[in-house]
């Protein structure tokens, strides 16, 4: 199947084919397409395309259903986490938006939503802190949270 023969050429490290095949796979309709997206949000975000990793990204938060078993995707997490260390805020809000409507028991939302909007200037800080005041009941303490909210203060002392 084409599903299958992107996932081995993404097994492999052969990323242009992987593509090639996922993005046929996709045409053709049929087969998991939430796997789809996030074998093509990895490769995006290895490509550094954070554009097409945070719309592949969605694409698969949206196709999921939360589940107390597997409440978020766990193949996503990397792209999430390179999402919220380097992309803009208008790429990566949007998806760690979805990810804490949709899934509100996932830290990463919160913490990559909160770092994203970090780099966001005054406007993004105040987002920055409400997702952050989640985290302590996630077990982060308050030097953590402060920690990941440094952006901001440098920011207010400007």
């Amino acid at each position: 199947t084409l599903l299958g023969a992107g996932v081995a050429h993404f097994a492999l490290e052969e990323m242009d084919q992987a593509r090639g095949f996922l993005l046929r796979a996709r045409e053709a309709g049929g087969g998991d397409t939430v796997t789809v997206a996030a074998i093509l949000a990895i490769v995006a975000s290895g490509a550094g395309d954070d554009g097409t990793a945070a719309a592949e990204a969605l694409r698969a938060l949206r196709g999921l259903r939360p589940t107390i078993r597997t409440p978020f995707p766990p193949a996503l997490e990397t792209v999430l986490r390179t999402l919220a260390s380097r992309a803009t805020p208008a790429v990566a809000a949007p998806v760690f938006e979805y990810a804490v409507a949709s899934r509100p028991s996932w830290d990463l939302a919160y913490w990559g939503g909160a770092q994203v909007y970090a780099r966001g200037g005054p406007a993004g800080c105040r987002r920055a802190a409400e997702l952050a005041e989640q985290l302590p009941r996630f077990g982060w303490r308050e030097d953590e949270v402060l920690g990941l909210l440094r952006p901001c203060m440098t920011v207010r002392r400007n």
